[in-house]
């Protein structure tokens, strides 16, 4: 289902566009289903949507250079496992992230297989294993996707570094060249990199245990990033840049309404 509203004529009728289809609006959607639980819904996913936006924009180059879908058969990264031929209703959504939506009314769990390796649930952080199928419940207000062990996820947060609200506090613009907080979620040890907006410098992150590597071009548009930990631990961290120790300041960051520790590292 695509929400949006459009004009009546089409988007490239010549004469003045007074009049709009709003049959596939939200909130069209919430009026006709008697239903305001989708207003909120689409509110929510629309923030996470834009919290998304840097891993989006990664993700997409990576397409671009290595010829993949954005949206791929879990064949493209498993190739070997033979047990993911037949699946048709999972996917890889970049390099990054697995989805499992739920297509059946009125299911509220549903079967997932998770490839070999190590998984965390996108929605509360929580570890597991793969190489197995899991049954898994599907709230409405959820859709099912998990994080691949070893992943660094760009994300844009606002100044209260929320993600995933569906009131003001958790909005943050759809810009591509100018973010609010650039912070990376650690999932596990890893390394991820991001453009740094001007095209000419990049954002290198490394996670291994107790210590977060980060290499910046000394011309990088941004002044500060955020490093985030997808779980709470009590871990103390070595945090360097550029090869010296880094100047940061302990965060606590709200992921989908759970607490999490992080470190806002100077650049500059």
């Amino acid at each position: 289902m695509q929400f949006h509203s459009e004009p009546r004529s089409g988007q490239f009728f010549l004469t003045e566009r007074k009049h709009w289809i709003n049959d596939r609006s939200p909130w069209n959607m919430a009026r006709v289903n008697k239903d305001n639980r989708i207003l909120e819904q689409y509110r929510k996913y629309a923030n996470i949507r834009m919290n998304l936006i840097p891993y989006l924009m990664e993700e997409a180059a990576n397409c671009v250079g290595m010829s993949r879908p954005m949206m791929a058969h879990l064949i493209y990264d498993y190739p070997e496992d033979e047990k993911v031929i037949d699946i048709d209703d999972q996917y890889m959504f970049g390099r990054g992230l697995m989805v499992a939506p739920v297509i059946t009314e009125g299911h509220t769990e549903r079967n997932i297989y998770l490839p070999e390796g190590e998984w965390y649930d996108f929605w509360t952080g929580e570890r597991t294993s793969g190489g197995k199928i899991i049954e898994y419940p599907c709230e409405l207000e959820k859709i099912p996707v998990f994080v691949k062990n070893g992943f660094i996820i760009p994300v844009n947060l606002n100044e209260n570094y929320v993600m995933g609200e569906t009131d003001k506090t958790g909005f943050v613009g759809n810009k591509i060249d100018e973010y609010t907080n650039l912070c990376f979620v650690v999932y596990g040890e890893g390394e991820y990199s991001v453009n740094a907006m001007d095209a000419e410098s990049t954002i290198k992150v490394r996670a291994t245990e107790n210590r977060i590597v980060m290499e910046c071009g000394v011309e990088a548009a941004i002044d500060k990033v955020t490093i985030i930990f997808a779980r709470d631990n009590s871990k103390a961290w070595d945090v360097t840049l550029n090869g010296e120790k880094a100047a940061t300041r302990p965060i606590i960051a709200k992921i989908f309404g759970r607490t999490v520790p992080g470190y806002a590292v100077n650049l500059g």
